[in-house]
């Protein structure tokens, strides 16, 4: 209700006014008048799979539950405390923007696929997969348990009421705190709201279809969640160390894809491979990351402005021209064992040296200078 009527008033406001109102919905504190003093979430396959762990310390005692749950039992939960659910948390969600966006963005391909799956019609899914890009084997609901970590949840100490019944575990929702995976969380339930407006004007879907579909998928998709009793004090180093993970970045991870690999069998000619963060090459006399790779790449292609300023989320995208290039043009591995070479000068000369425009911006920018004389 409160995200329709924030909508409700973004709609009906300029520039200036949005500004103000969404800073104000980023602090504001919703009261709720109806406090719960339990919440049962159900179990996927009443617990059976359930891992429990106990530690004795010398002045408390900490235990930890780990089982399956749905996100749409999770989503009761959240709908009961609003943004206090993360009160323990170091974060909510994720502030950064655009790594936000680029979270419900994913999410929201899950939900996609049972948009998908519900159309009866094989020339309007066919369509509908054209239109949205469906990915059905990759983005299937149940592929989700595999691809996230999951949610953390801190139980206070003096919660009598938390227990695992048959087939659910009760708890006063007053008196946990999620402490690692607030953007999950959070992320994919701001997805299921883009959705909503992102489909109200397809024919395929009522709106009481696309909210039929939307708890269908989040009943199919189960997060691993850890149930963490304990002490107070335990909470903070806890949500600090799951917390404090170094995450890996997207352009690090397409060192494994078999475009890489491609090149790499091209790049050795010149002792030069593409290789994975902390890889040690052997055969290599130099190792670049595939954002090093891609840049130097642009170089080559005389667009060394592009190469200074490149935008990451392109990265698969010029990963693939590469490859079709170095196939086609047999000269391009010693044109970038030059330019490479160039690089080591560059940083070992005096010029780099100097505090001048040119000194900190002209590098590209010669390298693809001597890449056009040498073609000419």
């Amino acid at each position: 209700s409160e995200r329709k009527y924030l909508n409700r008033l973004l709609e009906n406001s300029n520039a200036a006014e949005k500004k103000e109102i969404k800073k104000l919905f980023g602090i504001i504190t919703p009261i709720f008048t109806e406090q719960k003093e339990t919440i049962s979430l159900k179990i996927n396959d009443e617990g059976i799979n359930y891992l429990e762990y106990f530690s004795e310390t010398e002045n408390s005692n900490i235990e930890a539950k780990i089982y399956n749950i749905s996100m749409l039992e999770l989503q009761k939960l959240y709908n009961l405390t609003g943004d206090a659910l993360f009160k323990r948390n170091v974060r909510i969600g994720i502030q950064n923007k655009k790594a936000g966006k680029e979270l419900r963005e994913e999410f929201k391909k899950y939900f996609l696929v049972g948009f998908y799956n519900s159309i009866s019609s094989k020339d309007d899914q066919k369509q509908f997969k054209n239109e949205y890009q469906i990915q059905e084997n990759t983005y299937t609901p149940s592929i989700f348990w595999y691809n996230h970590n999951g949610i953390n949840i801190f139980v206070e100490e003096d919660d009598e009421s938390y227990k695992m019944s048959d087939d659910a575990v009760i708890f006063n929702p007053q008196k946990v705190s999620v402490i690692n995976g607030a953007q999950t969380l959070t992320n994919i339930l701001l997805a299921t709201e883009d959705l909503r407006n992102d489909l109200e004007d397809n024919e395929l879907f009522d709106e009481q279809k696309i909210d039929e579909i939307i708890d269908k998928v989040l009943s199919e998709i189960l997060v691993k969640t850890v149930f963490i009793k304990g002490s107070e004090y335990f909470s903070k180093p806890i949500t600090w160390g799951l917390n404090n993970q170094i995450p890996i970045e997207k352009a690090e991870m397409l060192a494994n894809n078999t475009e890489v690999s491609e090149l790499n069998k091209i790049l050795i000619k010149e002792q030069i491979g593409i290789l994975k963060t902390g890889e040690m090459g052997e055969g290599f006399n130099t190792g670049l990351s595939p954002l090093q790779f891609v840049k130097l790449y642009l170089i080559l292609k005389e667009r060394p402005g592009t190469s200074k300023n490149f935008n990451k989320q392109k990265i698969d995208e010029e990963i693939k021209k590469s490859l079709i290039d170095f196939k086609k043009y047999d000269y391009m591995v010693r044109e970038l064992s030059i330019v490479i070479d160039i690089d080591k000068w560059w940083f070992s000369s005096k010029i780099s040296k100097k505090d001048t425009p040119f000194s900190k911006y002209g590098k590209n920018y010669f390298q693809s200078y001597v890449i056009h004389k040498l073609s000419n």
